[in-house]
């Protein structure tokens, strides 16, 4: 099936992204000094890496794509990548749980309920409206696979353990990368399905 056809890089980084919250969770109840002292310091790093290659991969193909796109394409896609370069910044320079200063709301259940329903109302819209598949479309919005939305619901769940956030911010920032690099509508992105 398409929705469940990996990429052979989502073969070596599902696993791996897997591999490094199973580590943390033990970590985090066997060494609770360690997991504070040290991976927590360092896990924001790998977070800020794949909102960054979020953006880029956004902006590469906003240039890549403008001779053949029209111009809400290029301009949506710039737009998202700077959205990602953004939080991207946030994450290591200011923290992005700094922005509950100035949030009045549950800021990390709305940030999970904001990525929830970017990941189920895109596929479901995506699938059985035509006019909403050909917006999304137009604008080069990324549309996730069943399996992605499977793996966004297993880091969402994350935040309800007591050290999770981090936990979550990592995953789903890689999850949201491997999205974006390989989406339902990867064709939409890919130059070759183009007609010259």
């Amino acid at each position: 099936m398409k929705d469940f056809k990996l990429a052979p890089s989502e073969k070596f980084f599902y696993p791996l992204i897997l591999l490094v919250i199973f580590f943390g969770m033990t970590i985090s109840e066997s060494y609770p000094q360690i997991f504070k002292n040290y991976y927590l310091l360092i896990l924001p790093w790998p977070t800020f890496l794949a909102l960054f290659l979020c953006g880029l991969l956004f902006v590469y193909r906003a240039f890549i794509l403008r001779p053949f796109r029209f111009d809400g394409f290029f301009y949506s896609l710039i737009f998202q990548g700077v959205i990602f370069f953004i939080f991207s910044m946030l994450n290591v320079f200011w923290g992005i749980d700094e922005l509950r200063n100035v949030y009045q709301g549950n800021f990390r259940g709305d940030l999970v309920l904001v990525m929830a329903v970017y990941y189920l109302g895109t596929r479901l819209s995506y699938k059985f409206s035509p006019k909403v598949k050909c917006l999304l479309d137009k604008f080069g919005f990324p549309v996730p696979k069943t399996f992605q939305i499977i793996l966004f619901g297993i880091s969402a769940l994350l935040p309800l353990w007591g050290n999770g956030w981090e936990m979550f911010k990592f995953s789903a920032s890689w999850f949201l990368f491997l999205m974006t690099w390989n989406p339902l509508n990867r064709k939409l992105f890919s130059r070759a399905s183009l007609e010259r």
